[in-house]
């Protein structure tokens, strides 16, 4: 059974203060619009509770929890996604908040049953940012392949193929 988020809250987090909640249902999202408008905030986010990093927030110069908590938050408030799934069993909430002067973060669950998904879904393609496409437009036909058959699983096929047409 395939797990599919219903919906995600953000509070507290990049740009976001107030709660967002965005309900997907199942589904993908799409997310356009003006510079400034919030996109990479929920992404930046997203990827944040999935990875523990943010890949274009990421460097020694930046502290990626001051960067990834509101600015406008007190050190009294805390700063949360909680994501819930179609399997109940792995909603969770992670939070960024101070404790003894220090940013420090906490999760709602630490199941062997959420763990496992997390650790699933490190492979996956979860955020695919305007770069990324521009990227994507520029490089070659094969290019393209490769790419997309890394994304969808299909380079593990491509690879076994090789490997059969050389034995043979």
């Amino acid at each position: 059974m395939p797990v599919k988020i219903k919906n995600i809250e953000i509070k507290g987090l990049r740009g976001i203060k107030e709660k967002l909640t965005i309900k997907l249902d199942g589904k993908s999202i799409l997310l356009f619009g003006e510079n400034g408008s919030g996109k990479s905030s929920i992404t930046d986010v997203i990827e944040w509770y999935y990875t523990d990093k943010v890949s274009h927030l990421s460097g020694s110069e930046i502290d990626l929890k001051e960067a990834l908590r509101n600015s406008n938050l007190s050190e009294a408030d805390e700063s949360t996604v909680k994501i819930n799934y179609s399997w109940n069993v792995l909603d969770c909430e992670k939070k960024l908040f101070f404790k003894r002067k220090k940013l420090s973060t906490e999760l709602s669950i630490n199941s062997e049953d959420y763990t496992n998904y997390i650790k699933s879904s490190e492979s996956e393609n979860l955020v695919l940012r305007y770069h990324a496409l521009r990227n994507f437009i520029d490089i070659t036909r094969g290019e393209k392949l490769k790419y997309l058959s890394d994304i969808i699983g299909y380079s593990d096929v491509t690879k076994v193929k090789e490997i059969l047409k050389k034995s043979r």
